[in-house]
């Protein structure tokens, strides 16, 4: 629900405090560069809202919080931050996080990809495409526009 709180900083800072030295953490948010071809966003009704203008975005939470609550599907508390993968990393280590990984990171060649996802299945069954996305920074954050939505992040051991 990061996308829904007051202020994603202070959520993080929070988990980082109470996570043990050493542990992980994994943060699942609506993914701001994620493309559909009719638009849909799994949030608000306006096609392409999650990759509009942040100002525009805002409008569009003004609009729907004071006159046209069907925007938002009816909610009382729309989703007002978008991240992407980067967002993500950039909160975790303003709150001290040190490492962070995707979910094209943490899989292996022989590991269970999860379904439901196209880009997911397709590297599951293609070896190769996945070791080079893992190894490639062009390509890595391309994927990640579209499977950009996981973020595991470290916390150092004895901090």
């Amino acid at each position: 629900v990061l996308e829904h709180v007051e202020s994603p900083s202070q959520c993080m800072n929070e988990m980082y405090r109470v996570l043990r030295p050493g542990g992980l953490v994994l943060v699942t948010t609506t993914n701001r560069h994620r493309f559909s071809a009719r638009g849909i966003n799994d949030e608000f009704t306006t096609p392409f809202f999650n990759w509009l203008p942040g100002l525009i975005q805002e409008s569009y939470v003004h609009r729907q919080l004071h006159f046209e609550p069907a925007l938002a599907n009816m909610t009382e508390r729309p989703a007002v931050h978008w991240f992407s993968f980067r967002d993500l990393c950039r909160l975790g280590r303003d709150a001290g996080f040190a490492r962070f990984y995707s979910t094209l990171d943490t899989r292996t060649l022989d590991g269970a990809i999860v379904s439901g996802n196209v880009v997911k299945r397709f590297l599951q069954r293609s070896p190769f495409l996945l070791r080079t996305l893992q190894r490639n920074p062009w390509l890595r954050s391309l994927a990640l526009t579209q499977i950009g939505q996981d973020c595991m992040m470290w916390k150092r051991a004895g901090s």
